[in-house]
């Protein structure tokens, strides 16, 4: 996104576990800023993640994360870390969103230390 302005909202992207909140959370502290977890604002809205998937599939809820991510960059442009779920990438709905914002910042951690800490964690989606 051309002309951003230096405290232009951070989206942080990632794969399951691999620490975008807990980064968010961090940087947004650094700088002062607020994180929004979408998640978290998701189950705000919506309810369980996991009983919406159940209820309503994957599309409906990939749908409405990518709602949620317009309303949130609309809401919040300037000076919030926003912490998105790890499957934000796999709508194109989604993927244009982040393409037209900058900055994008992507959370890389090994996946031997994601899959053991997904193994640990019974809270996650399958």
């Amino acid at each position: 996104a051309a002309g951003a302005s230096a405290d232009a909202s951070i989206v942080m992207v990632g794969m399951r576990g691999a620490g975008k909140t807990h980064l968010g959370e961090s940087a947004a502290r650094a700088l002062g800023w607020e994180c929004v977890d979408l998640d978290h604002l998701y189950v705000e809205r919506h309810g369980a993640i996991m009983t919406a998937v159940e209820q309503h599939g994957w599309p409906v809820f990939r749908e409405r994360e990518a709602a949620l991510l317009v309303d949130v960059l609309r809401s919040r442009p300037q000076r919030t870390v926003i912490a998105t779920g790890g499957g934000i990438v796999e709508t194109a709905a989604a993927r244009a969103v982040l393409a037209a914002h900058w900055p994008v910042v992507q959370a890389f951690k090994p996946i031997e230390d994601i899959e053991a800490y997904l193994s640990s964690d019974g809270s996650r989606p399958d």
